[in-house]
């Protein structure tokens, strides 16, 4: 397991809302959060507000359907769902980050059952993206919710934006995501269309996550949890303390680095003898494969092939067992 040398935002995120969290207890569904939520407005318009019983549900009621306070909402359940499910965080290679993030909606025709093998089901994805961070993911029965946190240089402080996604397992990926923002074309088109490429951006690593080629160090397997069989489940007995912290895509970070070294350098832009040289080594964009077995519908990743660099025999792919 790498070596936290820092703070990671989650664990942040986390401390910040100690009392919340110890209040919920336990993995917890949407009617949980908003049951939790609610009685504290309840609590706060009466004692302090000082507002009648139906005054203060009134407000409460119109508080908690506002569409800023539905970002709180999926915060919530998001960091609850995370501390109590094993603290996983997926570390990315910055560089395989980068190549991710560059791929698009035409990048994700495939079904939304590869997201029944993710490795679990609650986790958080560090990388950089414009002035995002990383986010958080989690996903109970049909439902997937995340909720993604940016740095405001100006105010020197994070803020958070959540969306929940309900998944239907005979589309593609690229289907839900425009089913999901059908309702916001008609009104912004360029909004919608910049709400688009930011979720296909994050899906992008959930659905490398569910590979079954992905390369994950090291696997841990502490923070997945049988479902709860009871309607509330009861508090965790044994919530781990730290973060779980496995590293993605290092070694294609690496090779991604090494190919584009070469790709630069000057002695493959000019041959010794002063003829033209071969064509310059050139990355060949990686994609997704969806295919179905016996174990279900799967997704491999076809890593970048470098065209006209040094072979390299070594494997930069780990396979990792995912829940069936």
């Amino acid at each position: 397991m790498a070596k936290q040398k820092y703070e990671l935002l989650p664990d942040k995120v986390v401390a910040a809302n100690a009392e919340t969290i110890k209040a919920i207890g336990h993995i917890a569904t949407d009617t949980d959060i908003v049951d939790y939520v609610s009685g504290q407005l309840m609590r706060d318009y009466i004692k302090i507000g000082k507002k009648t019983l139906d005054e203060a549900a009134k407000l409460t009621e119109q508080t908690i359907m506002s569409d800023d306070f539905l970002d709180k909402l999926g915060a919530i359940k998001n960091m609850v769902n995370w501390c109590y499910s094993g603290r996983q965080v997926y570390l990315f290679d910055d560089d395989f980050a980068d190549l991710l993030s560059g791929q698009g909606t035409a990048d994700l025709k495939i079904s939304a059952d590869v997201f029944k093998q993710l490795p679990c089901n609650c986790f958080y994805v560090q990388r950089k993206y414009k002035n995002s961070v990383g986010f958080f993911f989690d996903l109970q029965g049909d439902r997937m919710t995340m909720t993604e946190y940016f740095f405001d240089d100006a105010e020197k402080d994070y803020y958070s934006e959540s969306i929940a996604i309900e998944l239907q397992y005979d589309m593609t990926v690229e289907e839900l995501i425009y089913k999901i923002l059908g309702s916001y074309a008609k009104k912004d088109k360029a909004g919608t269309k910049a709400m688009i490429c930011d979720i296909a951006e994050k899906l992008q690593f959930i659905v490398y996550l569910s590979a079954v080629n992905a390369e994950i160090a090291p696997v841990t397997k502490r923070q997945v949890q049988k479902k709860p069989t009871a309607q509330h489940p009861q508090k965790s007995s044994a919530q781990p303390q730290k973060s779980a912290i496995a590293n993605v895509g290092y070694r294609i970070g690496i090779a991604v680095r090494k190919h584009r070294q070469a790709e630069s350098s000057a002695s493959y832009q000019h041959s010794p003898q002063g003829h033209s040289a071969p064509k310059a080594p050139h990355i060949r964009r990686a994609h997704f494969h969806g295919y179905h077995t016996n174990n279900g519908y799967q997704v491999k990743w076809l890593n970048t092939i470098f065209v006209n660099a040094e072979r390299d025999d070594n494997d930069i792919s780990t396979i990792h067992k995912v829940l069936q």
